[in-house]
């Protein structure tokens, strides 16, 4: 499976779409079925956040910050309402 240099665009170094997808089909014509169990999105698990959520009570603006800041101090909304944390 020799690669051209002509595969490459000349301003980009990129390769080009077709090509790859056709060096792709090459190379899993050689190695053959891959055995492996089917795999379900719903099967991985979803990562949880760290953030916590702080809104302001007057406009609704919302941000989220690690657990750190708002035990240094609650942050003031721009409408200068006090935030408020909200797990």
């Amino acid at each position: 499976m020799a690669i051209q240099r002509s595969t490459l665009h000349a301003t980009s170094h990129r390769w080009n779409g077709c090509v790859f997808v056709g060096l792709g089909n090459e190379v899993a014509a050689i190695i053959g079925p891959y055995s492996h169990a089917t795999l379900y999105r719903s099967m991985v698990k979803k990562d949880g956040t760290r953030m916590l959520k702080v809104v302001c009570p007057e406009c609704g603006y919302t941000v989220r910050t690690t657990a750190k800041w708002p035990a240094v101090g609650v942050p003031s909304c721009a409408c200068w309402a006090e935030m408020e944390v909200s797990g």
